[in-house]
């Protein structure tokens, strides 16, 4: 999509998997940019993703952290890895929010 703008949100919580601390994340896509949001991506980290590197390349980063690390402090820093593509940016925000009385945040869920 060369030339057009769209809105992309992402949302990450921390959810309960097996009685083991897990990420949500969630992904939407605006692809008129009018304001009609669809979820497109609905995933849970609960260990077993890694970049399939050397180690001396993965462990050179001296992070000091597994390859299925599950990451789930946040942080001051937030980065992008969007490999083999150009992406701009307009309007970007990061942030933190504090979910409303209603949400979940420790939504348990079984996987087999």
């Amino acid at each position: 999509m060369t030339g057009k703008w769209i809105g992309w949100k992402v949302v990450m919580y921390n959810i309960e998997v097996n009685n083991t601390t897990a990420v949500k994340m969630e992904s939407y896509l605006d692809i008129n940019n009018d304001g009609n949001w669809s979820k497109v991506t609905d995933l849970i980290d609960n260990g077993g993703w890694y970049a399939r590197t050397s180690d001396t390349e993965f462990y050179g980063a001296g992070c000091n952290k597994p390859k299925d690390y599950i990451v789930t402090n946040s942080g001051p820093i937030a980065t992008f890895r969007a490999d083999n593509m150009v992406l701009d940016f307009k309007d970007l925000s990061i942030r933190e929010i504090e979910p409303s009385s209603n949400f979940n945040r420790t939504s348990v869920i079984e996987l087999a």
